[in-house]
C-alpha cells in the first residue's frame, strides 16, 4: 500500500533546499531512504535544519490566518525582534 513521504534535504555545493512529495511502496521508501542517507554520508546532500529526517510522513499543510500567525510568533519574539530593525506586518 503506497503512503505519502515528504523528502527534504539541502545540496551541499550550494546550500539549495530540496523538497518533494511522493508516494512510495514501503519497499521503494526503503531503497529511497538508503540512497538518501548514503547521499548524506557521502557528503552530497545535508539535513535541512540540521536535524530531522531526509524523508518523513507527509501531513497536510496547517493554513493559518494573519492575526493567528502574529499571535504565535508573538510567543517566540518574531515580531519583536522584526521591530528592532524596523520591520513590521
Amino acid at each position: 500500500m503506497k503512503m505519502k513521504y515528504s523528502i527534504e534535504f539541502i545540496y551541499s555545493n550550494n546550500n539549495q533546499v530540496y523538497l518533494e512529495d511522493i508516494e512510495l511502496e514501503p519497499e521503494e521508501f526503503d531503497r529511497l531512504n538508503t540512497f538518501l542517507y548514503g547521499l548524506e554520508k557521502a557528503g552530497v546532500i545535508e539535513k535541512e535544519g540540521g536535524g530531522g529526517e531526509l524523508i518523513f510522513p507527509f501531513s497536510e499543510p496547517l493554513f493559518t490566518d494573519l492575526e493567528d500567525l502574529k499571535q504565535r510568533w508573538a510567543h517566540n519574539l518574531l515580531i519583536e525582534a522584526g521591530a528592532e530593525v524596523g520591520l513590521t506586518l
